[in-house]
């Protein structure tokens, strides 16, 4: 049995990166990428339902940026094989279509059983390529899965979905198949030294569009979504002790122009002259009282 597991790369949220001005592209050799979490959980589940020595573990990414190294570490947490397709570029992969196509050729070639992608990545948005891959294979699709194993020999899998209100559903469906997970982002472990080593030393197959019988023409892209350019954050603004205020001491501030700088004054002179004028400045506001006054 061989399994697929699809593989997203988005930038490394650590890399020292920062846009300080609009741009109409990004140069993407100085934008170091990494494996996305959720597909890395979907890798994981997937070795734990499916042994080492049971099934096959095909790790494929297909993004314009495709890094080696960054596919390695879906090796580490125990993808078999890993495959990178190259020969394209973003635009064209923003098209789930294109995408899927692509992906459809390299399930052929590979003769996969079964096809396990994460729902969404780490920006939290969805990912239609399972979707899109189900309907060009005429495979069934089945999405939110959050744990799955294998039944019947091998012949079918049981799944278990999470539902709105926390209700539960089980489903049992027959090889080959779609499978999108739920997009949870379990804490993975951190894998163990051995297969760390296997991961640096273990070679990574790349393909062409050519490898897969795709023309250039076969992967263009309809033109539907396109990025213009990109446009930095807006900058942060300073904050203020006047965040310390409550709501009605805040619009009192700003109603009466802001804070007002408080009166004072500096006594200079002898001791006894400055005594003198304190005792007549305290009696003057009445904070202290007339002994004349007292019986």
């Amino acid at each position: 049995m061989r399994i697929m597991v699809l593989m997203k790369e988005v930038l490394d949220s650590e890399c020292p990166f920062a846009l300080t001005e609009e741009a109409a592209t990004l140069d993407e050799c100085y934008l170091p990428t990494v494996v996305d979490p959720s597909d890395l959980s979907a890798l994981a589940k997937t070795r734990a339902s499916f042994p080492q020595g049971t099934a096959e573990l095909v790790a494929v990414s297909v993004d314009a940026s495709s890094s080696v190294e960054a596919v390695r570490s879906a090796i580490a947490y125990g993808a078999d094989r890993a495959v990178v397709v190259k020969g394209t570029s973003q635009e064209q992969l923003a098209d789930s279509g294109v995408r899927a196509k692509i992906i459809a050729r390299l399930v052929s070639k590979l003769e996969a059983d079964l096809v396990v992608s994460g729902a969404t990545d780490v920006y939290h948005t969805l990912d239609a390529s399972a979707a899109s891959l189900a309907v060009d294979l005429g495979w069934p699709f089945v999405a939110n899965a959050s744990f799955w194993k294998p039944a019947r020999e091998g012949k079918s899998l049981e799944i278990k979905r999470k539902l709105d209100h926390g209700d539960r559903e089980v489903l049992a469906c027959n090889l080959p198949l779609v499978l999108a997970s739920d997009g949870a982002h379990d804490s993975l472990p951190y894998p163990s030294f051995p297969f760390l080593l296997k991961a640096r030393m273990a070679k990574i197959e790349e393909y062409g569009l050519e490898d897969l019988g795709l023309k250039p023409v076969d992967v263009r892209s309809s033109g539907a979504m396109k990025a213009e350019n990109f446009i930095p954050p807006r900058p942060r603004t300073k904050r203020t002790s006047e965040g310390k205020k409550t709501g009605s001491a805040l619009m009192a501030s700003m109603m009466g122009g802001g804070a007002k700088k408080k009166s004072g004054g500096l006594v200079e002179g002898a001791p006894e002259e400055v005594a003198s004028r304190i005792v007549a400045f305290l009696n003057e506001k009445g904070l202290l009282e007339d002994t004349e006054q007292k019986v």
